[in-house]
């Protein structure tokens, strides 16, 4: 049996969490920003926002994963965070979060497991062709794992 953890701490820890969660986006698209500068410096002329942004994603694979990953968690973190404030307080709302809560969980996690198989994939330190293998490996187990468990 689990040990019982008052409410108002976890709606704490989930406030804590998202916000912590929050600065890290914000970092990282600052990051991306001043890459996309440096880049656009370089190359001038015609097409030339056009190369920057490619250059930039070729680049930094690694750092746009991790940024999908962020916001899928951030997303969910703070749907809990509201659901929490909301069960806390007593306070009751009809609006898209509470009415569609189960599905946004779902696209959440969704956006959240794209973007770490993504950043798996990247850092990867398989040769190319063996790391898709090893990479689609890696999601089914995940997925045979999480939708095993769920069916236990």
């Amino acid at each position: 049996m689990m040990p019982y953890i008052p409410s108002r701490l976890i709606e704490a820890a989930n406030g804590v969490i998202c916000i912590f969660i929050l600065w890290m986006l914000l970092f990282a698209a600052l990051h991306l920003c001043r890459m996309y500068r440096e880049h656009l410096k370089v190359r001038q002329g015609p097409y030339g926002r056009w190369r920057a942004l490619c250059a930039l994603y070729s680049e930094n694979k690694p750092e746009i994963a991790l940024i999908t990953f962020l916001a899928g968690l951030f997303s969910r973190q703070g749907m809990f965070w509201y659901f929490r404030v909301l069960q806390d307080h007593g306070w009751h709302a009809d609006n898209v979060i509470t009415r569609h809560g189960p599905q946004l969980t779902i696209v959440t996690t969704g956006v959240m497991i794209v973007g770490a198989s993504c950043w798996v994939r990247v850092i990867s330190p398989l040769e190319p062709g063996k790391d898709f293998i090893v990479w689609l490996a890696m999601v089914a187990a995940a997925i045979v794992v999480g939708v095993g468990f769920a069916l236990l």
